[in-house]
């Protein structure tokens, strides 16, 4: 029961505007992350390395970059855009890790060698 109290107290106080701001500090013990620039996108993600899952949630939290990974990055100026929906362990001998390929109208990487 508090816990719904205070849920309802911060989101009135939100909604009227009155939470006090604090400014963060310009020297703060956190050091940021470098930026990654386009073309060494594909570089930082250890295809042979990394298993399924660890991939999946890389590309899953970098959708900026995903064009990079396409042959034509110009597709995606058309609208064609990349979408990582679930991770499925098959059979992919035959193709290269790394790769982007399309079978029975469905697209996926080759992740990982077995």
């Amino acid at each position: 029961m508090i816990g719904i109290k205070f849920l309802l107290k911060t989101m009135a106080t939100i909604e009227s505007g009155d939470v006090p701001r604090i400014k963060q500090s310009a020297t703060t013990p956190t050091v940021r992350a470098r930026k990654i620039k386009p073309d060494e996108y594909n570089e930082l993600i250890k295809w042979d390395d990394w298993g399924v899952e660890r991939v999946f949630h890389f590309l899953n939290g970098t959708p900026k970059y995903h064009p990079t990974l396409l042959k034509k990055p110009n597709l995606y100026k058309l609208g064609f855009t990349i979408k990582i929906l679930n991770t499925e362990i098959c059979n992919t001998s035959g193709y290269k890790v790394g790769k982007l390929y399309k079978e029975n109208s469905k697209h996926f990487f080759r992740l990982q060698k077995r």
